[in-house]
Protein backbone atom coordinates (compact mmCIF):
# COMPACT_ATOMS: atom_id res chain seq x y z
CA UNK A 1 0.00 0.00 0.00
CA UNK A 2 1.68 3.35 -1.06
CA UNK A 3 1.15 5.74 2.38
CA UNK A 4 3.29 9.03 1.56
CA UNK A 5 5.45 9.84 -1.22
CA UNK A 6 7.81 10.97 1.78
CA UNK A 7 11.22 9.56 0.82
CA UNK A 8 10.63 10.21 -2.75
CA UNK A 9 10.50 14.00 -2.01
CA UNK A 10 12.97 14.23 0.03
CA UNK A 11 15.37 12.45 -2.41
CA UNK A 12 14.41 15.39 -4.92
CA UNK A 13 14.58 17.83 -2.31
CA UNK A 14 18.72 16.52 -1.86
CA UNK A 15 18.97 17.29 -5.62
CA UNK A 16 18.11 21.05 -5.13
CA UNK A 17 14.95 20.82 -6.65
CA UNK A 18 13.01 23.94 -5.09
CA UNK A 19 9.42 22.25 -4.57
CA UNK A 20 7.50 19.64 -5.18
CA UNK A 21 3.77 18.36 -5.34
CA UNK A 22 1.69 15.71 -5.71
CA UNK A 23 -1.91 15.17 -5.94
CA UNK A 24 -2.64 11.08 -4.72
CA UNK A 25 -4.69 8.35 -3.23
CA UNK A 26 -3.48 7.37 0.46
CA UNK A 27 -4.19 3.98 2.34
CA UNK A 28 -3.52 4.45 6.02
CA UNK A 29 -2.88 0.44 6.65
CA UNK A 30 -3.86 1.26 10.81
CA UNK A 31 -7.46 0.54 11.89
CA UNK A 32 -8.91 4.24 12.48
CA UNK A 33 -10.82 4.53 15.25
CA UNK A 34 -12.26 8.50 14.40
CA UNK A 35 -13.85 9.95 11.73
CA UNK A 36 -11.07 12.21 11.09
CA UNK A 37 -8.25 9.82 10.15
CA UNK A 38 -9.77 7.89 7.52
CA UNK A 39 -8.39 5.06 5.77
CA UNK A 40 -8.55 5.82 2.57
CA UNK A 41 -8.48 9.63 0.62
CA UNK A 42 -6.98 11.95 -1.67
CA UNK A 43 -4.20 14.48 -0.42
CA UNK A 44 -2.27 17.25 -1.87
CA UNK A 45 1.10 16.70 -0.55
CA UNK A 46 3.75 19.19 -0.84
CA UNK A 47 7.65 19.93 0.20
CA UNK A 48 9.37 23.52 -0.15
CA UNK A 49 13.21 23.07 0.19
CA UNK A 50 15.90 25.64 1.43
CA UNK A 51 12.89 27.54 3.80
CA UNK A 52 14.80 29.22 6.64
CA UNK A 53 11.58 30.16 8.68
CA UNK A 54 8.47 27.80 8.98
CA UNK A 55 6.36 30.61 8.47
CA UNK A 56 7.12 30.74 4.82
CA UNK A 57 5.25 27.26 4.44
CA UNK A 58 2.07 28.80 6.36
CA UNK A 59 2.20 31.43 3.79
CA UNK A 60 2.72 29.65 1.35
CA UNK A 61 -0.41 27.11 2.29
CA UNK A 62 -2.34 30.13 2.61
CA UNK A 63 -1.76 31.63 -0.88
CA UNK A 64 -2.43 28.40 -2.46
CA UNK A 65 -6.02 28.08 0.05
CA UNK A 66 -6.87 31.46 -1.27
CA UNK A 67 -6.19 30.76 -4.93
CA UNK A 68 -8.13 28.06 -4.99
CA UNK A 69 -10.88 29.43 -2.96
CA UNK A 70 -11.07 32.48 -5.61
CA UNK A 71 -11.47 29.98 -8.77
CA UNK A 72 -14.35 28.17 -6.82
CA UNK A 73 -15.84 31.58 -6.68
CA UNK A 74 -15.31 32.38 -2.75
CA UNK A 75 -13.20 35.24 -1.77
CA UNK A 76 -10.75 34.77 1.71
CA UNK A 77 -9.27 38.60 2.17
CA UNK A 78 -8.07 37.95 6.25
CA UNK A 79 -5.10 36.95 6.46
CA UNK A 80 -5.40 33.32 8.55
CA UNK A 81 -4.52 34.23 12.23
CA UNK A 82 -1.72 32.04 14.07
CA UNK A 83 -1.98 30.82 17.37
CA UNK A 84 0.95 29.24 19.44
CA UNK A 85 -0.44 25.65 21.22
CA UNK A 86 0.50 26.62 24.37
CA UNK A 87 -2.06 29.86 23.44
CA UNK A 88 -4.53 27.34 22.73
CA UNK A 89 -4.75 25.53 26.23
CA UNK A 90 -4.89 28.75 27.79
CA UNK A 91 -7.73 29.72 25.42
CA UNK A 92 -9.38 26.69 25.93
CA UNK A 93 -9.16 26.31 29.44
CA UNK A 94 -9.90 30.19 30.21
CA UNK A 95 -12.58 30.58 28.19
CA UNK A 96 -14.23 27.39 27.83
CA UNK A 97 -12.73 25.54 31.27
CA UNK A 98 -10.93 22.60 28.90
CA UNK A 99 -7.83 21.08 29.78
CA UNK A 100 -5.67 19.70 26.99
CA UNK A 101 -2.12 18.37 27.83
CA UNK A 102 -0.03 16.99 24.80
CA UNK A 103 -2.77 17.69 21.77
CA UNK A 104 -5.52 18.66 20.31
CA UNK A 105 -8.48 16.36 20.65
CA UNK A 106 -11.56 17.42 18.19
CA UNK A 107 -13.34 18.93 20.91
CA UNK A 108 -10.90 21.07 21.54
CA UNK A 109 -10.39 21.93 17.39
CA UNK A 110 -14.02 22.84 17.23
CA UNK A 111 -14.04 25.23 20.31
CA UNK A 112 -10.84 26.77 19.09
CA UNK A 113 -12.61 27.53 15.86
CA UNK A 114 -15.47 29.24 16.96
CA UNK A 115 -13.30 31.31 19.12
CA UNK A 116 -11.12 31.80 16.07
CA UNK A 117 -14.39 32.83 13.87
CA UNK A 118 -15.94 35.18 16.91
CA UNK A 119 -12.56 36.82 17.44
CA UNK A 120 -10.91 36.97 14.36
CA UNK A 121 -13.82 36.38 11.78
CA UNK A 122 -12.49 33.83 10.10
CA UNK A 123 -12.66 30.18 9.29
CA UNK A 124 -9.09 29.31 9.29
CA UNK A 125 -6.35 29.30 11.95
CA UNK A 126 -2.66 27.89 11.98
CA UNK A 127 -1.98 26.32 15.26
CA UNK A 128 1.57 26.07 15.81
CA UNK A 129 4.57 25.17 17.80
CA UNK A 130 3.17 21.96 19.01
CA UNK A 131 4.96 19.96 21.89
CA UNK A 132 8.37 18.36 20.56
CA UNK A 133 7.93 15.12 21.82
CA UNK A 134 4.70 14.20 20.24
CA UNK A 135 6.03 14.70 16.76
CA UNK A 136 9.92 14.08 17.09
CA UNK A 137 10.99 12.17 14.47
CA UNK A 138 9.74 14.65 11.62
CA UNK A 139 10.05 18.22 12.67
CA UNK A 140 12.53 20.41 14.28
CA UNK A 141 13.03 21.34 17.46
CA UNK A 142 12.35 25.01 18.45
CA UNK A 143 16.27 25.23 19.88
CA UNK A 144 18.29 23.16 21.29
CA UNK A 145 16.25 22.39 24.55
CA UNK A 146 13.05 23.36 23.62
CA UNK A 147 10.29 21.66 24.50
CA UNK A 148 8.25 22.79 21.33
CA UNK A 149 8.61 22.41 17.30
CA UNK A 150 8.62 24.00 14.05
CA UNK A 151 5.02 22.70 13.42
CA UNK A 152 1.69 23.50 12.63
CA UNK A 153 -1.98 22.29 11.55
CA UNK A 154 -4.48 24.39 9.72
CA UNK A 155 -7.94 24.32 10.89
CA UNK A 156 -10.97 24.89 9.00
CA UNK A 157 -14.00 25.72 11.23
CA UNK A 158 -12.70 23.73 14.12
CA UNK A 159 -11.65 20.80 12.03
CA UNK A 160 -8.22 20.04 11.01
CA UNK A 161 -7.18 20.07 7.33
CA UNK A 162 -3.44 20.21 6.84
CA UNK A 163 -0.33 19.93 9.08
CA UNK A 164 2.62 20.94 8.41
CA UNK A 165 6.36 21.49 9.68
CA UNK A 166 9.99 22.41 9.35
CA UNK A 167 12.27 19.30 9.17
Amino acid sequence: LAQSPQIYKQMLMASGIKWVFEIGSYYRAEASFTNRHLSEFRGFDVELNYVEDYNEVMDFLEDMIKYALKKLGYKVDKKFPRITFEEAKKILSEKFGKKVKEDLDTESEKLIGDFVKKEFDCDFVFITDFLYEVKPFYVMRKGDNSKFSYSFDLLFKGMEICSGAKR
